[in-house]
């Protein structure tokens, strides 16, 4: 429920170069940009680099890992100048309803500060689930969004590099000065491809396929002793509690920590995931089921197994 001006929009080397130019035209040296966490790794270093005051907004599972209202307002400063929205989150798998999206857009307005509103997981939804974009409440939040997008996750091209932002613009102009100076753009040819990837009817089966995997390894990782977790809405990712696996022993290594757990995993499982701690949160692991069907059912396996000899 959006429209955009071809003036509004910028295609850029991934969505992830989307991000990064929106954030070096938005953000000065000092001002502050609300993240909540658990974030996405590469937030961070970019507001890092554009010389912002990074300020984490915790979440937990009572509220899904979503920033509320109330939250979100409790940490406003005069210096507040951007709120980064991801959903479908990664690495949660949440997603913010109509409700939850009004009572920010509603303080973003009053307070007159912008909003990068992540939706590369867009398509990814299950359940009846639908994708809200926070810039489809009305003028005056869409004034203020940056929206990102691209075709890495719903479209499997990862390596092709195709995002896109749309916004206000003179927001998007200041983008495009940026990228002038350093891609220009991005490969001719791929556009060509994204457009017919666009036109593409597969989307719906690859989420039908991710919604199995899914059941499957919730339902498989729910009957593993000392691990929980909250069924996610969108993406493809599990964020899974380790809480009770924490300062136990396996074999003679303490696991205090998700990166110990993670590289105990690799080493004597088999088993690739993302320790929490990247993303903000040392309690928990990200699993993915962007991966085969047996892939999933074996590594399941690998990590019963595992569970099993820590005491």
């Amino acid at each position: 429920n959006l429209s955009y001006t071809p003036e509004q929009i910028i295609v850029c080397c991934g969505a992830k170069q989307a991000i990064f130019n929106a954030i070096m035209a938005l953000v000065d040296e000092g001002d502050e940009v609300l993240l909540p966490v658990p974030y996405w790794v590469s937030y961070q270093e970019m507001i890092n680099f554009a010389g912002g005051k990074i300020i984490n907004i915790p979440t937990n599972e009572q509220t899904d890992f979503k920033v509320t209202g109330k939250l979100l307002k409790s940490y406003l400063t005069a210096k507040s100048k951007l709120f980064i929205l991801n959903s479908p989150s990664n690495p949660t798998g949440m997603v913010y309803n109509y409700r939850e999206l009004a009572e920010i857009a509603d303080i973003l307005i009053e307070h007159k500060i912008f909003c990068i509103s992540d939706e590369i997981y867009e398509k990814l939804v299950y359940d009846n689930c639908p994708h809200i974009s926070i810039a489809s409440l009305g003028q005056e939040i869409k004034n203020l969004t940056i929206v990102i997008n691209g075709l890495s996750k719903a479209y499997s091209m990862t390596g092709w590099r195709v995002g896109y932002a749309a916004g206000e613009q003179s927001l998007i102009k200041a983008m495009n000065n940026l990228q002038d100076h350093s891609t220009s753009n991005i490969t001719s040819f791929v556009q060509y491809a994204a457009i017919e990837a666009l036109k593409n009817t597969e989307v719906k089966k690859m989420v039908e396929e991710f919604s199995r995997r899914r059941e499957y390894l919730v339902k498989a990782l729910s009957q593993i002793p000392g691990l929980s977790l909250i069924k996610p809405q969108g993406a493809f990712y599990v964020w899974v509690n380790i809480t009770k696996l924490k300062n136990k022993k396996y074999d003679t290594r303490i696991i205090d920590s998700s990166l110990t757990l993670a590289e105990l995993l690799l080493e004597k499982a088999g088993l690739a995931v993302i320790p929490g701690i990247v993303f903000g949160e040392d309690n928990y692991l990200r699993i993915s089921y962007a991966t085969s069907f047996r892939d999933i059912q074996q590594g399941l396996a690998n990590l019963a197994a595992f569970v099993k000899k820590i005491k």
